[in-house]
């Protein structure tokens, strides 16, 4: 398998497809290719939108990918788009893995559709936050298959969670493939199982495109490190102990989720699972090691002041929002949550950073700047669904209009204020759709080709 060669065939994608453009797609490469590819519908979304599944392939063993998983993630589905004709040409690649592919190109897509604002650019931090779109834990495709562990119970899976339970029962996949991506800042995965050879790739299929490892704060600091930039998969049980332990409290208040695709997958058979986490926008300080003046605890502890002053802008406005939006509305929901637990999530990062030996040493580059701007802004992007959300309650209560326009305006200023002191003090760089693709292409790849070696 030639991979450069598969890479040098992505196209210059300039903007993200729409939910309907890659539906489209899906079917009219069916149509194609009728010898090699199959579509079928495996179920509708909670607003009746098909879900449907491409069937690649008569291999030994069966892979799944998942785009999409949630829906302000759409590097993925792009990614799909390739592969999926690829693979319908190429019956080398085909013979070569050995595997029959099932690919869902969108696993949410209504959340995908309250996204397509920032679709077509302009690529700036500013567009992508004010109209950024994650729902609620409990209403994550990703993160709502069934568990039980201590007190947490979670048994309501989502029409489109038992869509894709029901076809994982089915195909029993070897390989499963998440594709999830960041707002900015580097590459980073995470796999099932530390295996060697992948430890030494993955790195360089990003160094190949020129995107920076993500070397700042780990997204969740209770996961192992096989290396630089690579975690083990964090399953809820190890987020569950992570809280437990940091917060001294049950945590079943902060995770109102289930089970991941992939340790439901795991359920079914051996499986291996990996999540490529690619970002939008890149930074030079995403690998700058050197060490600052501050401690690396120092810079959690300011993490800490910083959010918490962001949420004390943004909880009235959605105090003021939510009663006006209808009980099971999506960004009502994803607000009340938010509001809800990033208290105990401060919480037990801070103590985790005051118990740790580790962050007594000095923060690198990378870190510092996680703690002051990367993660403030993740959370900053509660404010554009507020704005979003009131732009839809008007429609709901013209007699509330005025009130209304009021907390858009708030929530808007919020967004260009804090977006502007970022562009202050370093450069953000909207990364090229085609990179991004290769690099999630060429970790599937070899993860892929990695699995087909060590078959008997």
């Amino acid at each position: 398998m030639n991979i450069q060669e598969i890479l040098n065939r992505v196209p210059d994608y300039q903007t993200f497809l729409t939910v309907e453009e890659m539906d489209r797609h899906s079917l009219a490469l069916a149509e194609k290719y009728p010898e090699v590819v199959s579509v079928r519908k495996i179920g509708e979304s909670q607003q009746g939108h098909p879900m449907y599944v491409l069937k690649i392939g008569e291999g030994q063993e069966n892979a799944y990918i998942m785009g999409c998983p949630h829906p302000n993630e759409p590097i993925g589905a792009m990614m799909l788009e390739f592969l999926t004709e690829e693979l319908a040409t190429n019956e080398e690649l085909r013979q070569e893995l050995g595997f029959t592919w099932y690919i869902l190109k969108t696993a949410d897509p209504d959340g995908v559709k309250l996204n397509e604002g920032w679709f077509q650019g302009p690529f700036t931090l500013y567009n992508y936050a004010r109209h950024f779109y994650r729902p609620a834990s409990d209403q994550q495709v990703e993160w709502t298959f069934p568990l039980d562990y201590k007190t947490l119970h979670f048994h309501s899976p989502l029409p489109e969670t038992a869509a894709v339970m029901r076809l994982l029962e089915e195909i029993k996949p070897r390989f499963l493939f998440s594709l999830h991506n960041s707002a900015f800042g580097g590459a980073y995965w995470y796999i099932s199982e530390a295996k060697p050879a992948l430890l030494n790739q993955l790195p360089l299929a990003a160094g190949r495109q020129g995107i920076p490892l993500n070397l700042g704060e780990p997204e969740m600091p209770c996961c192992t490190v096989y290396s630089d930039a690579i975690f083990e998969f964090p399953g809820m049980p190890m987020m569950y102990d992570f809280y437990e332990s940091m917060t001294g409290q049950d945590p079943v208040g902060m995770l109102n989720g289930g089970a991941s695709s992939v340790d439901f997958a795991k359920l079914q058979g051996p499986c291996f699972g990996l999540v490529c986490e690619m970002p939008y926008f890149m930074y030079p300080q995403a690998m700058d090691m050197t060490p600052t003046e501050v401690s690396r605890r120092e810079a959690v502890l300011k993490n800490v002041e910083i959010v918490q002053e962001l949420y004390r802008r943004m909880k009235p406005l959605a105090e003021t929002l939510c009663p006006l939006l209808p009980e099971r509305d999506s960004y009502r929901l994803a607000l009340e949550e938010r509001m809800a637990v990033y208290e105990p999530s401060l919480l037990a990062n801070q103590n985790f950073a005051l118990q740790s030996p580790e962050y007594e040493a000095p923060a690198t580059v990378a870190q510092r700047f996680d703690n002051l701007y990367a993660i403030p802004f993740y959370h900053l992007l509660g404010a554009g669904m507020i704005a979003k959300g009131a732009e839809k309650a008007k429609t709901l209560h013209p007699e509330r209009a005025e009130e209304l326009d009021r907390v858009v305006a708030e929530a808007d200023e919020l967004i260009r204020t804090r977006c502007a002191e970022l562009e202050q003090v370093t450069t953000f760089e909207a990364v090229a759709i085609r990179r991004l693709v290769s690099v999630q292409l060429e970790s599937g790849l070899r993860v892929a080709a990695q699995l087909a070696a060590e078959r008997p």
